[in-house]
């Protein structure tokens, strides 16, 4: 076993079930193995042919935010630190604004608008920083010129876009979180997070609770946590124990 591996499930139709369960290496993204299904008892089941001792040296384990898996990685895995993978949160955070956008181009009296938007979807996925501003292009339903960024400006300004704005403004925020440096990010998740709370974000709210109640270690660790650290931590295989619990000291994983 690595010292640092990452599991999923994907669908995958075998005899076994509908879905099936992958382990990878995150340092090369190699696949380990696939385990035809994703039941706990054959979960165990694999896991446990591996003797104790080599379990414990597993140190890090990335997974989507499902509660059963988690509760199964910390029993097998003793020593290993459950870090939550990105790729999951923001897709769960992303579906909530998109109910936000599917709601207010329902309800939009303009429906130019509302098809520029459904055209136009992608953009508000996109971290703002990230939305080029230089090339123009012409949008149809609205017969205007824009870049990227003024376009997402444009539509904010329409009557009827206030709530998809806060939602949009949440959903932005969490890539702040992720793309730009903070010194202390246990403070700006939890303001973060204390933002959709105090305005009671319909769209919002119930993932956040989720959040506090069963992610924030996690989610705060995948926040904090630098590709420097995994590239050193591929190095731990040839390492003796000892050292590895005062190198993994250091580098507070």
């Amino acid at each position: 076993l690595k010292s640092v591996i990452s599991i999923d499930e994907f669908k995958a139709t075998t005899d076994k079930g509908t879905y099936a369960f992958h382990i990878t290496d995150p340092i090369n993204g190699k696949t380990l193995d696939i385990i035809e299904d994703r039941k706990e008892r054959s979960l165990r089941n694999y896991f446990l042919r591996f003797p104790y001792k080599e379990r414990k040296k597993v140190r890090i384990i990335i997974m989507d935010l499902s509660n059963p898996f988690r509760c199964i990685m910390q029993r097998l895995f003793p020593n290993a630190s459950i870090i939550a993978d990105r790729f999951h949160y923001v897709k769960l955070f992303g579906e909530c604004l998109k109910r936000s956008r599917l709601d207010t181009c329902s309800s939009l009296k303009d429906e130019k608008i509302a098809k520029s938007i459904k055209k136009n979807l992608h953009l508000f996925d996109k971290y703002r920083k990230d939305l080029d501003d230089q090339t123009e292009w012409y949008d149809r339903h609205l017969k205007k010129h824009f870049t990227c960024r003024t376009y997402v400006e444009h539509i904010f300004e329409q009557d009827g876009t206030d709530e998809f704005y806060h939602s949009y403004m949440i959903y932005q925020n969490l890539l702040k979180l992720i793309h730009e440096k903070h010194n202390d990010y246990k403070k700006e998740l939890n303001n973060w997070l204390n933002h959709i709370f105090e305005t009671n974000n319909t769209y919002f709210i119930s993932s956040a609770k989720n959040i506090r109640k069963n992610w924030f270690v996690p989610i705060l660790k995948s926040l904090t946590y630098k590709d420097r650290r995994i590239q050193f931590l591929v190095h731990l295989e040839q390492i003796n124990l000892s050292k590895q619990l005062d190198l993994l000291v250091l580098l507070k994983v």
